[in-house]
Parts: structure tokens; C-alpha cells; sequence
């Protein structure tokens, strides 16, 4: 049970069995002395047996950054919580998660101690986001503030469709007619055997991308999804995606590999899919995942 700051001023936290966590602002660290009452921008209130043995020391929290969803994976996406006992044991365990200063900032991460370097290694292994390495002075203990204790989801509820909106399986709706130059569904003998099949697997981060050569301008996709690895794959449709306008209206970006862009697709909390390079950047529209699919 998670309850905001709205309670009786009479009755102390601890006389409801409730624990206090301050949410800190990113950055700050809760070592401060000032951090837990002027870096607080939010209290909540928790369920004590929400703790292991219902014990925990100084807790704190932070909201997970777009930044942390490479270190984290699946754990928590952007917009969560992450509440984190002040005490931890040492060595530190590859199998936690914590939070570590690094560089004039706090990082959400798995950590491994390497001799005199402390790695705070990526989710997914990605070459193209290596792990964070930081010289140690001392001991791990130095860098680590806490150990991540209770991961708090926060999904918004999903908006029913418009009258007369497209039906599940996004169909001729998806994308908008508006952005046919940029992005257009097809079907399939207007392909001619160019498309790129995919399948994205909400078991991966809820997202599919790759790196697109340049010249493949426009790109043809064959798009299909699934919910789970062992889930039934439902096609979504045959689309025509032109690169260089998408690439100039932010809609993708650039690969590391020179020539080529990176092309996302994100299955969002609404059901639909979208073409978007990361959250809270412009994105289209392609298709809808079906209930149950």
C-alpha cells in the first residue's frame, strides 16, 4: 500500500505502520545533510510489510530517467519509483540494483567491482552504451548510497477510443493520412519483396529497432508483434517509411555507424505502436496490438 502525504497530523507515520520515503530530485544525494528535506519533491507514505522482516534504514527514492531504463532493463521504465535502503552489505551483490554517484549524479545500476574500478554495466549488453567504469579511491562503499529495496510502477490508464476510432489491430486509421509522406501503410504487392520483416516481443523492453542503411530510402517494413516470447504473433502490416524525413523531423536519428539510422518501434501503455526514437520525442503512429494477441 502506497498512500501520499494526506494523513491525520495528530498520528506519527511509524503509529500507522507506515515508513516515510522522500523522493529526492536526481542527483541529489541522500548523504547530505540537507538533501532528505530540501531535495524532497515528493513524501510517500509505505506499508511496512512491504519490506523484507518489515525492516528498512533511512529510506529514499528517486524517479527512474529515460537514462536509467539502459541500466535497469526490465526492471522499471521511465516515470517509476525506486525506494532504496541507506544500508547495504558489502561486497556489492552483480545481482541488485543501486544507486551509485558517478560523475555529480546518482545512477540506477547493477554494479561490478573489478580491482580499482567499480562497472556499473548496461541492461542489455549494448556496444553502443557501454558500461559506466569509475576509478575507486577506497572501497564500492564510497561510490553506493543505496540498494534498491521496492521497484513502484506508475502506469497511466489507458484512454478508450474515440467513437467511431480505429479497431484493435490498427488498421487503415494508423498512420495518419497527414503524415503519408513520412510514414504510410501499404500493402503487401506495393513492397515487391523489399520489406524487412519484423516482429517485436514485449519481453524486449516493449520496443524493436535496428539500423537502417540510408539508401534503403524509403524503407519497406513487414511489421508484426507479440505480447511474450511464447505469445501468438499478430501482424500489424506491410509500411512505407521515408528516412531522410523521418530522420529530419526527429522522428528517428542517427546510428553510430556512419550511413545509417536507427529505427524504433515502441508498443506504448495505449496499445499502440509507435515509431519513436524515445520517450517524450515526436512519434507516429503504426498500428494497434490487439487484446490478447
Amino acid at each position: 500500500m502506497a498512500t501520499r502525504r494526506t494523513r491525520d497530523p495528530a498520528q506519527a507515520p511509524q503509529d500507522l505502520g507506515l515508513v516515510e520515503v522522500p523522493i529526492l530530485e536526481r542527483g541529489a544525494d541522500p548523504a547530505a545533510e540537507r538533501a532528505r528535506t530540501e531535495c524532497a519533491v515528493e513524501t510517500l507514505f509505505l506499508d511496512r510489510r512491504l519490506f523484507a522482516d518489515g525492516e528498512v534504514s533511512r529510506p529514499f527514492g528517486y524517479t527512474v530517467s529515460e537514462a536509467d531504463e539502459s541500466h535497469l532493463g526490465n526492471l522499471a521504465r521511465a516515470g517509476d519509483l525506486v525506494i532504496l535502503d541507506s544500508r547495504f552489505e558489502e561486497p556489492a551483490s552483480p545481482e541488485e540494483i543501486y544507486a551509485v554517484r558517478s560523475r555529480g549524479t546518482i545512477v540506477l545500476s547493477r554494479v561490478e567491482q573489478r580491482g580499482n574500478v567499480l562497472l556499473l554495466p548496461r541492461a542489455d549488453g549494448s556496444p553502443e552504451l557501454p558500461a559506466v567504469v569509475l576509478p575507486l579511491q577506497g572501497s564500492a562503499a564510497d561510490c553506493i548510497v543505496g540498494k534498491a529495496v521496492l521497484f513502484v510502477h506508475r502506469r497511466p490508464l489507458p484512454e478508450p477510443p474515440p467513437p467511431g476510432g480505429p479497431a484493435a489491430g490498427g488498421e487503415s486509421e494508423f498512420p495518419p493520412s497527414e503524415l503519408k509522406h513520412l510514414a504510410s501503410r501499404i500493402d503487401r504487392a506495393e513492397a515487391q519483396g523489399r520489406e524487412s520483416r519484423w516482429v517485436g516481443n514485449d519481453d524486449i523492453q516493449r520496443h524493436h529497432h535496428g539500423a537502417i542503411n540510408l539508401n534503403r530510402d524509403p524503407f519497406y517494413l513487414s511489421l508484426s508483434w507479440k505480447r511474450g516470447r511464447a505469445a501468438p504473433v499478430h501482424p500489424i502490416g506491410f509500411f512505407k517509411l521515408h528516412l531522410s524525413r523521418l530522420l529530419e523531423r526527429g522522428y528517428i536519428r542517427d546510428d553510430s555507424i556512419p550511413g545509417k539510422v536507427r529505427v524504433r518501434i515502441y508498443h506504448a501503455e495505449d496499445d499502440v505502436l509507435y515509431l519513436q526514437v524515445k520517450r517524450g520525442s515526436p512519434r507516429i503512429a503504426l498500428g494497434r496490438v490487439p487484446p490478447g494477441a
